[in-house]
Formats: structure tokens, C-alpha cells, sequence
């Protein structure tokens, strides 16, 4: 039956390893294991994937000339919509039947923040990611999608504009580098809620973005798959 379904031409089987790996180190250090104490970068992992992933499609497109974004749009919500929407039910029902009013109201703002992609800014406001209050705070999770998800929104424009592929690239690298200088600057001055800031995050997307720009073409791109492993 599977020969029946047409193959993705974007899907990558090793991508989909270094999604367990991530996902597993952050479980792992959420879940208090004493051995792996810096898992939740396993986030900053799926990030950089992330950005690697659409640039490789959106470069395609770009290369067809069909880059369309009401048809990347499109499919971002058909991937993420479904699965949102079912855990926002559950986790509202289950919050009726468990939860006080004030924090059953709380569960209310923050899940209406996360359909809207928003979940970061609100969680910015509301605490600090690693303070013990956050066991209270059944979405805290959905901060990481709204970062995506609003980088997502932005960054499909650079392969909409015509521009040469080479500046195109040291453009990707310039906001790379200028949204690190960001994350370590608001590092200094306020971490809480640098944690949560997309234009601080957008750094690590775009690292993704810029290494799926040198691998295109590259003879040497193997090593650099065993090169990041190695890192990992």
C-alpha cells in the first residue's frame, strides 16, 4: 500500500533521527535525569532543523519559480492545525474537570495565545522557563511553536523577492549573526524573557537556513552531516 502514497521529494530520513535526538534530550532533561542536564538545547536542535528543512524547500521552489505563499501557508496548517486543535481540546476539558478558576482561566489566555501563535510573547510576560512555577502551566510547551511559526511568517519573503542567490545568502547570514548579537546581548540584560523572544531565536532558524545554503551543491556536504553529529 505504501507504493501507492507518492513520495515526499524533500523528506530526509536522517532529519527525522535528529528529531528523536532532540526530542529524547529534552524528555530526558525535563524528566530530571542527572546525566544529560543541558537536554532542553534539544529545542535549539529542532530549531536549527527547522530552518534547514524549509529553506531546502523554499530554495527548490525559488529555483522552479513557483514559490507561492498562500501554498506554504496552506500546508503549514495542515501539518500543525489537526494536532494543535485536538491538544488544545483535551487539555481544556481536562483542565474543567482538575483545575481551580483562576488557573482553568489562565489555560483559557494561554490557549487562546497559542492559536494564535503568540504563546512566547505571553509566556515572556508570565515567567521564567525554568522557575517551578511553570509545572502550573499545562502549555508552557507551545512557546517553541509560536517562535517558529512567526519566523515562518517572515522569512518564506527573502526567496518571494528577486535578488540574486548570492545576496540572498549573505542576507540570511547578516540576520544570523545580527539576531545572535541580540540573544547574547538580552542574555546579559534580561534573560527571562531574552528565553522567549523570537528576534533573539531567529538566529538559530536562520543557522539552519544558512547551512542548507553552503551543503547546496557542496562535495563536502557528508562531512558536514558527520561534522554536526559529532557536535550533537
Amino acid at each position: 500500500m505504501h507504493k501507492l502514497i507518492p513520495a515526499d521529494p524533500h523528506y530526509r530520513a536522517e532529519i527525522d533521527g535528529l528529531r528523536c535526538l532532540a526530542v529524547m534530550a529534552v524528555v530526558l532533561a525535563h524528566a530530571g535525569w542527572a546525566g544529560l542536564p543541558g537536554g532542553f538545547l534539544g529545542v535549539d536542535i529542532f530549531f536549527v532543523i527547522s530552518g534547514f528543512l524549509i529553506t531546502q524547500v523554499l530554495s527548490a521552489e525559488r529555483a522552479e519559480g513557483r514559490v507561492s505563499l498562500k501554498q506554504f501557508y496552506a500546508r503549514r496548517m495542515r501539518r500543525l492545525m489537526p494536532a494543535l486543535v485536538v491538544m488544545l481540546t483535551v487539555s481544556l476539558v481536562l483542565g474543567c474537570l482538575v483545575l481551580i478558576p483562576s488557573e482553568l482561566r489562565e489555560l483559557g489566555v494561554s490557549g487562546a495565545a497559542t492559536l494564535l501563535f503568540l504563546s512566547n510573547f505571553y509566556f515572556m510576560d508570565a515567567t521564567d522557563y525554568f522557575a517551578a512555577t511553570t509545572l502550573n502551566l499545562p502549555l508552557i510547551h507551545t512557546w517553541s511553536l509560536g517562535i517558529e511559526e512567526q519566523f515562518y511568517l517572515v522569512f518564506p519573503l527573502l526567496f518571494l523577492i528577486p535578488m540574486k542567490a548570492a545576496l540572498r545568502w549573505g542576507l540570511i547570514v547578516i540576520l544570523a549573526l545580527a539576531s545572535l548579537a541580540l540573544a547574547n546581548y538580552g542574555a546579559d540584560i534580561k534573560p527571562s524573557s531574552n528565553y522567549f523572544f523570537s528576534p533573539s531565536r531567529a538566529w538559530e532558524l536562520l543557522a539552519g537556513a544558512a547551512i542548507a545554503g553552503l551543503r547546496r551543491g557542496s562535495a563536502w556536504g557528508r562531512g558536514m552531516d558527520w561534522a554536526g553529529l559529532a557536535l550533537l
